[in-house]
């Protein structure tokens, strides 16, 4: 898979979900951290529910062998070891 069609595939993903990030900017949880108003706890608990996610997709990838997913894959750095 060349450069141009990872940058499809991203855009792609970007206009697909472009509607759910706005409602998520809508949550009073985004609003509150987006103002610096967000308490750390519930910050830490997003980080931990992120942690969990970013641990069973990464995990998941790894063990793909689809040869499609690992090109568009190729270079990604884990997540995972920046939540911990």
């Amino acid at each position: 898979m060349n450069e141009s069609k990872k940058t499809e595939i991203t855009e792609r993903l970007r206009d697909q979900t472009k509607k759910l990030h706005i409602q998520a900017h809508k949550l009073s949880f985004f609003k509150a951290l987006l103002k610096g108003d967000l308490k750390i706890e519930s910050y830490v608990g997003q980080l931990r529910m992120l942690a969990i996610i970013h641990e069973t997709l990464e995990r998941e990838t790894a063990a793909s062998e689809n040869k499609a997913l690992s090109v568009i894959l190729d270079g990604y750095m884990p997540k995972l070891p920046l939540l911990l």
